[in-house]
């Protein structure tokens, strides 16, 4: 589909690369972006930024932290005793897991 702006189709071609997201959705995208406050896109596009450049795994258990040791891990009360085990991190976002360390 060629579109009226090369740059609204870079938008929506990039958009659709993201998992359960077609061209149809991601066109929708885009223009919910052109509609947004400049401030606003700013804030999203700063936000996918920092999360791909500053997003690191834990040393411990690589699970996806701000820092080298995650939370659960860093947590002085932590049971180290108990293994949870999840298949992959949103195993660790779905589970039980984490309200046993806060």
């Amino acid at each position: 589909m060629a579109l009226s702006s090369a740059l609204l189709d870079q938008a929506v071609d990039q958009l659709a690369t993201l998992p359960g997201i077609g061209r149809r959705t991601a066109m929708r995208l885009a223009l919910d972006l052109l509609r947004r406050d400049v401030h606003e896109v700013v804030r999203f596009s700063e936000a996918v930024r920092k999360l791909r450049e500053e997003v690191m795994y834990c040393g411990e258990c690589c699970n996806i932290s701000d820092r080298p040791v995650c939370d659960i891990c860093a947590n002085p009360a932590r049971d180290r005793s108990i293994i949870c085990v999840v298949e992959d991190i949103g195993g660790v976002v779905a589970s039980d897991c984490r309200r046993e360390f806060k």
